[in-house]
C-alpha cells in the first residue's frame, strides 16, 4: 500500500461528506445488531453540523489529504491465546491490528466474570453493552467524527469489571498499525462495577512510517462505578504520516476516581476531544497529558472538566514540549452546572518550546453557573533558559544533554501524577527518559 496512487480528497471533506464506498465497505460482513448500531450511527452522523474548516481545532488540519477510495481493514479475524504464562505480568493481553484481535485473559478473571474481548463479539451477547455503553456515547455526541467512528468500526476492545473486584495488574491493549489499510475505526468500552478497581494501558503504534497517510479514529467510553478507581494511561505513537482522532468520555460516579494519563509522540496529525463526566457526589478526576509534538507535527486538544455533581473535584495538568516547525493548541474548559455545591475544578497548561519555529496556544475556559465553587486556570509559555543551558555546559554537560535534562525536569510533575510506581517507569522507557539523567554537582 506504500505506493497508493489513488485520488486524495482534503481532511475536512472526508469528516463532511462520508464517502458512499466506506459506508457500504463498512457494513458488509457485519452481524445483525451491529449493522443496526451501525445505521443509528449514520442517522446521527447526519443530523450533526458540519466541521468547520475556519475553527481552531479543525483550521491546521483540515486541508491535509487522504486517499480515496479508502483501503478498509474488513472484518477482523478473531482469537484467543491460551499461553496464561503472558499473564504473569499483566492482567490480560489484546492486539489489535487490521486484520485479526488477538486475546489473551488469566484463567482466574475469567472465573472471577472479567469480561475483556473485542468489541463487536461482546456487543453479540450483552445487549446492556450496546444500550448502556457505546449507545449512550453515540447518544451524547456532538461530532461528524465520533459518529463516523460509531457507524464504520468493526474493531474495538469492551473490558468489564465487576462490582467488588479489585484487579492490581494492569491490563495491556495493542493498538498495531502495519500499513495493510489506510483507515481503521476502532469502538473502546471499559466499564467498572461498584467499589472495584482496574488499570488500563492502552497502546498506539506502527513500525512503518512510509505508508500513505491513514486514518486512525477512535472512540472511548469509560463508565466508573461507586467507590471505584481506574487508573488509565494511553501512549499514541503511530508513524509520521498517519492521522490519529480521539473521541472520548469518562463517566465518573460517587466516591470513584479516575486517573487518566496520556502521552502524545506520533502521527502527522493529533485531534484529541477528551471529557470528564462527574456525574454523582464525590467524584474524583485526575487528567494529565504530555506531548512532543517534532517536524511539523501538529497536536490539538479540547478537554471539559464537566462537574455535572455536588462535592466533585477535576485537576488537569498539560505538558507540551514543542520542537521543529511543530504546532499545539490546547482548549479547555471546566464546566459546573446550575445548583452545584463544592465543586474544585483546576486547569493548567505548561509549554516547553525547544525551537522558535514552533508555534502553540493554550485557551483556557470557566462555564460556572453557580456559586460556591472553586475553580481556577493557568497558562505558562517558554523557551529552554539559555542561562540554563549555559550552567550545565560549565559542568561538562553538552547542548543537547543539556536541552534532555531541562525537558525532563519540566516533565517530571506530570509523571509523578501517576499513581502506580510500575506504570511511571513504563511511561519514562516509552519517553526515553531515566533518572536521573545526569547527577548535577
Amino acid at each position: 500500500m506504500k505506493n497508493l496512487n489513488s485520488p486524495s480528497i482534503d481532511l475536512i471533506h472526508f469528516i463532511n461528506s462520508l464517502p458512499n464506498e466506506l459506508l457500504k465497505a463498512s457494513m458488509a460482513g457485519a452481524n445483525d445488531k451491529w449493522i443496526a448500531h451501525k445505521v443509528k450511527a449514520i442517522n446521527h452522523y447526519r443530523q450533526l453540523p458540519e466541521a468547520d474548516a475556519k475553527h481552531k481545532m479543525w483550521k491546521k488540519i483540515s486541508a491535509i489529504k487522504i486517499a480515496r477510495p479508502q483501503i478498509l481493514t474488513g472484518i477482523p479475524k478473531i482469537e484467543y491465546c491460551n499461553d496464561f504464562s503472558l499473564t504473569n505480568e499483566w492482567a490480560g493481553i489484546m492486539e489489535i491490528s487490521e486484520a485479526k484481535i488477538t486475546t489473551c485473559l488469566s484463567e482466574d478473571l475469567q472465573s472471577a466474570g472479567v469480561i475483556f474481548k473485542d468489541i463487536v463479539s461482546a456487543a453479540d451477547k450483552d445487549e446492556n453493552l450496546l444500550n448502556n455503553t457505546i449507545q449512550y456515547s453515540l447518544e451524547n455526541s456532538t461530532e461528524k467524527v465520533d459518529a463516523i467512528t460509531n457507524g464504520t468500526a468493526d474493531h474495538g476492545f469492551f473490558l468489564s469489571v465487576p462490582a467488588g473486584l479489585c484487579i492490581e495488574k494492569p491490563f495491556k491493549v495493542d493498538v498495531v498499525l502495519s500499513g495493510t489499510a489506510n483507515y481503521m475505526a476502532l469502538l473502546l468500552a471499559t466499564v467498572l462495577g461498584e467499589n472495584s478497581n482496574a488499570k488500563v494501558i492502552l497502546e498506539f503504534k506502527s513500525d512503518d512510517t512510509e505508508y500513505t497517510p491513514s486514518l486512525l479514529p477512535v472512540t472511548l467510553t469509560g463508565k466508573v462505578g461507586s467507590n471505584s478507581e481506574l487508573e488509565l494511561i494511553e501512549i499514541q505513537d503511530i508513524g509520521q504520516t498517519n492521522i490519529f482522532f480521539m473521541n472520548e468520555t469518562i463517566e465518573i460516579g460517587e466516591n470513584a476516581i479516575v486517573n487518566h494519563f496520556i502521552l502524545d509522540k506520533g502521527s502527522q496529525a493529533t485531534r484529541r476531544v477528551l471529557s470528564a463526566d462527574l456525574t454523582q457526589i464525590g467524584g474524583k478526576g485526575t487528567i494529565t497529558g504530555v506531548y512532543f509534538p517534532n517536524n511539523s507535527q501538529t497536536f490539538l486538544y479540547d478537554t471539559k472538566q464537566n462537574h455535572a455533581a455536588s462535592n466533585t473535584v477535576s485537576t488537569l495538568l498539560f505538558k507540551g514540549v514543542l520542537d521543529n516547525s511543530s504546532y499545539s493548541l490546547w482548549k479547555g474548559n471546566i464546566i459546573v452546572r446550575e445548583g452545584i455545591r463544592g465543586a474544585d475544578g483546576y486547569q493548567l497548561s505548561n509549554t516547553l518550546m525547544l525551537d522558535p519555529s514552533s508555534h502553540a496556544a493554550s485557551i483556557p475556559g470557566l462555564e460556572i453557573s453557580t456559586d460556591d465553587v472553586k475553580c481556577s486556570h493557568g497558562v505558562t509559555m517558554s523557551s529552554v533558559d539559555k542561562d540554563q543551558l549555559f550552567y550545565l555546559q560549565t559542568r561538562g554537560i553538552g547542548e543537547s544533554d543539556g536541552k534532555n535534562l531541562i525537558v525532563d525536569g519540566f516533565i517530571r510533575s506530570a509523571i509523578s501524577r501517576i499513581k502506580s510506581i510500575k506504570l511511571q517507569n513504563y511511561i519514562k522507557q516509552k519517553i526515553g527518559s531515566e533518572e536521573p539523567v545526569f547527577e548535577i554537582q
